[in-house]
């Protein structure tokens, strides 16, 4: 199962096709159900743009100040409720490892309008070092058919020698 997301993730990064994304997100059914969101899906607020991953993927790049982007998708009613899970992919430079350049990445599920499940899954900072289109997976949750599952990345870049960057999500269903 593993290889089959890795095979779908590489090939997505290596062929973007970025006029196929009619609505958001697309859905592929393979082995697993796949929903991928382009960044014109995405809900920016403040100082982020989209930009390009070292991997050629389109991320989402934050600018200097602070920023934050949502992705949301309704859970498909022929789809059960577990187990759901997302991955990322993540470009962070700072020549001057300042702790204070950072993103994070989080994951809400509501239920009814209510907040079932929620994860800060990554949060990454200039003190840490560098990443080069990295992937980051969440942890397996539950959404059950009708929930919202949204996707949320915010960060605040204070010097001009960041690089901060975070590709659309890839959300799945097995």
């Amino acid at each position: 199962m593993k290889y089959v997301r890795m095979l779908l993730a590489v090939a997505v990064l290596i062929y973007p096709v970025t006029s196929a994304f009619a609505s958001c997100p697309d859905r592929y059914d393979l082995s697993s159900t796949f929903f991928f969101f382009d960044t014109s899906c995405g809900s920016r607020s403040g100082d982020i743009s989209t930009g390009t991953l070292s991997c050629n993927s389109s991320a989402d790049q934050f600018d200097l100040g602070s920023g934050s982007v949502d992705y949301s998708m309704t859970v498909p009613s022929d789809l059960s409720s577990a187990p759901w899970g997302l991955h990322i992919y993540v470009d962070f430079s700072d020549s001057g490892s300042y702790s204070l350049n950072g993103i994070s990445a989080s994951v809400v599920v509501r239920h009814n309008g209510n907040v079932s499940y929620a994860d800060g899954f990554f949060f990454h900072d200039g003190s840490q070092g560098s990443l080069s289109c990295q992937q980051i997976d969440s942890s397996s949750f539950t959404a059950y058919p009708g929930d919202t599952i949204t996707v949320t990345y915010t960060g605040t870049k204070y010097t001009s020698g960041a690089t901060m960057k975070i590709s659309p999500p890839t959300i799945f269903w097995n």
